[in-house]
């Protein structure tokens, strides 16, 4: 079955909203990671999306920083997608592959923040804390990471769609030009018109018949003698 540009835009929204719907449970849940100090049964939680004590200050703040980015795009992302669905935005092909770019930059820009905190994780390890363990709430970053992916892939798709309908008018555009460029050319090369003859000549040469046609005063003569004899 063939997809519409609107199931395409529907399927888009859709994507886009389970996204953001993943990035809000990751606000919610505190317990991303569980970190085992001095020993394992004095453990404390931790979420990169609030400030914690155990890291320096500022060491942590860049990712917190990062994902609130990330959030603020994915919510702006969203938005843009419901106008183009509801013909506030025109549908071109340049808006959507707009809308492309933007939520493959909020993917790349969260992989780069859950990088981030993973190395910062392992940097800690041994100096503030002893051991550390994950949980299964990291995994709704990482969702939300493939749902991003996900809607870019149906926003190329979409976009593919809005080029391959603009060729045919371009070149129904293209070929009525060269119609009307062959039609003037067709009415610019003309043969010229022949002229009349002069009426001198003409008037010569009837003249000239007309004296032919009447008979001489000798050739008269001659008649009448010829039928008196």
């Amino acid at each position: 079955m063939q997809l519409t540009s609107r199931n395409l835009q529907a399927i888009n929204v859709f994507i886009s909203s389970c996204s953001l719907v993943f990035l809000a449970l990751g606000i919610l849940v505190d317990d991303w990671v569980i970190l085992s100090i001095e020993t394992e049964e004095n453990v404390k939680i931790h979420s990169p999306w609030k400030y914690s004590t155990i890291w320096p200050k500022g060491d942590m703040e860049v990712v917190r920083i990062m994902l609130l980015v990330v959030l603020s795009l994915s919510y702006f992302y969203n938005c843009y997608l419901g106008m183009e669905y509801t013909y506030m935005f025109p549908q071109t092909a340049c808006v959507t592959f707009t809308a492309a770019l933007l939520t493959c930059f909020t993917g790349i820009l969260l992989i780069s923040a859950l990088l981030l905190y993973h190395i910062r994780l392992r940097q800690g390890k041994s100096v503030y804390y002893s051991n550390y363990h994950l949980t299964w709430n990291i995994s709704t970053a990482y969702i939300s990471i493939f749902l991003h992916f996900a809607s870019g892939f149906f926003s190329l798709l979409e976009y593919q769609r809005a080029i391959d309908s603009s060729l045919p008018s371009e070149t129904a555009s293209q070929g009525s030009d060269f119609r009307m460029q062959s039609g003037s050319s067709i009415q610019v090369i003309s043969l010229p018109e022949t002229s009349p003859p002069p009426p001198s000549i003409v008037r010569v040469r009837s003249q000239e018949s007309k004296d032919s046609d009447i008979p001489k005063p000798t050739q008269i003569q001659k008649r009448r003698v010829t039928w008196a004899l």
